[in-house]
């Protein structure tokens, strides 16, 4: 090439320019062909990911939700034998429902309220002033409607 026209130069020069364009083209293509396939990969991944979340929440949500049921209907059990409407039944309520809470601490507080909304027992130490719930749409809505 030492001796090449300068036209031939020219060409060759051009030639190698269109390859590396061309050589460069096709890297950059592969490159985006290849991210976009790794991003549908990972919001597959992700998909199953989540699709497996919600299965093991709905499954641990109705778990949850059997042991409140059953925590309940040992709780109404409980209380068929215990005479409320007494300071010492009272005192047996309060004790019945701090043991029923140790079997479920994800629960804040078991209370047992009378139809006006007032706190009678509670799992939780009550304060000197004991909170009043009547003002709660259900104790509201059981006025106007009595059972």
């Amino acid at each position: 090439m030492i001796g090449s026209p300068p036209i031939t130069r020219k060409h060759d020069s051009l030639t190698l320019l269109a390859g590396g364009i061309a050589l460069l083209s096709i890297i950059l293509a592969l490159t985006i062909y290849e991210t976009l396939q790794m991003r549908e990969r990972m919001f597959q991944e992700n998909d199953r990911s989540l699709r497996l979340l919600v299965t093991a929440l709905g499954e641990y949500t109705e778990r949850t939700i059997q042991g409140v049921d059953t925590l309940l209907h040992n709780i109404e059990g409980d209380l068929g034998h215990i005479d409320i409407s007494t300071p010492n039944g009272l005192r047996k309520a309060t004790e019945m429902l701090r043991q029923r809470h140790t079997d479920f601490p994800e629960i804040a507080s078991l209370n047992i309220l009378d139809a006006r909304g007032a706190l009678l027992a509670a799992s939780i130490p009550i304060p000197p002033e004991r909170p009043h719930y009547g003002d709660r749409d259900y104790f509201k809505a059981a006025k106007i409607r009595p059972a």
